[in-house]
C-alpha cells in the first residue's frame, strides 16, 4: 500500500508520529520562492479550523539551491510553522529530497498541493505523476495545469477563479484511498478537501 509505505518512512526520517487515516497533504519540488511552499500557512487560524473536520497531516520535502536565500528562506518558514502547529497539525518536512521519496510521496498522500505565482511555473511535473497515481491535485491554474484543467471535466473552478481542484472519476484506486486501514470507508478526506477548497479559494496572492 502506498500511503501506508509513505507514512512508515516519514515517521521513522523525522519521528512526525502520522497516521495512516488521517487525511494527508503532499507538496515535493525545488524550493524557490515563486513555487510558495509557505502559502498554506497564511492564515493559520484557518489552517486550524480545516484541521477539525476529521483532521490534516502534511508532509513536504526538497531542496533550494546553495546560492538561493529565498528558496531556503521558503524552507525556514515551513519549520517554524511545523513549530507554531505541533499540537493541532502534524507536519512533516523529508531532507535530502530523491527521486525514490518524490515517487513515495506523489503515490502515497491523499491531496497534491501546487501553489506557485502565476505565470512562474514552466511545467510542474510532481502533479502529473500524483494524477497517474490516482491523487487529486489542489492547484492553481499554472504549469501543466494550464493544460491539464478542462473546466466541468477534470476540474472545478472556485468562486473567486483562482483556485483549481482536480476531480478524478472515483476509481477502485480513489475508493482505497478514501478507505481507513481497518476496512471502514471514512468520508472525512472528502470533506476535508472540500474545506481547503474553501480555505486557499480565500488566500490571498502574494
Amino acid at each position: 500500500d502506498a500511503k501506508k509505505t509513505l507514512i512508515h518512512y516519514i515517521n521513522s526520517e523525522t519521528n512526525a508520529g502520522m497516521d495512516i487515516d488521517l487525511f494527508t497533504v503532499g507538496f515535493a519540488r525545488r524550493a524557490a520562492a515563486y513555487k510558495r511552499a509557505d502559502l498554506l500557512f497564511s492564515d493559520i487560524e484557518r489552517l486550524k479550523a480545516i484541521a477539525g473536520h476529521g483532521g490534516l497531516q502534511i508532509v513536504y520535502a526538497g531542496k533550494a539551491h546553495p546560492k538561493d536565500e529565498p528558496g531556503k528562506e521558503q524552507i525556514e518558514r515551513v519549520f517554524r510553522a511545523r513549530d507554531l502547529l505541533r499540537n493541532k497539525i502534524k507536519i512533516a518536512y523529508l531532507e535530502n529530497y530523491s527521486m525514490e521519496i518524490g515517487k513515495m510521496m506523489t503515490a502515497g498522500v491523499d491531496l497534491w498541493l501546487n501553489t506557485p505565482q502565476p505565470p512562474m511555473e514552466a511545467s510542474g511535473t510532481s502533479g502529473m505523476k500524483a494524477a497517474v497515481n490516482g491523487v487529486p491535485s489542489f492547484s492553481v491554474l499554472d504549469g501543466w495545469w494550464i493544460e491539464g484543467c478542462i473546466e466541468g471535466v477534470t476540474a472545478g473552478r472556485s468562486a473567486r477563479q483562482t483556485v483549481w481542484r482536480l476531480e478524478l472519476p472515483i476509481t477502485a484506486t480513489m475508493r482505497r484511498r478514501f478507505t481507513t486501514s481497518s476496512g471502514r470507508s471514512s468520508c472525512r478526506s472528502i470533506t476535508t478537501i472540500a474545506t481547503a477548497s474553501w480555505m486557499l479559494c480565500g488566500t490571498r496572492s502574494r
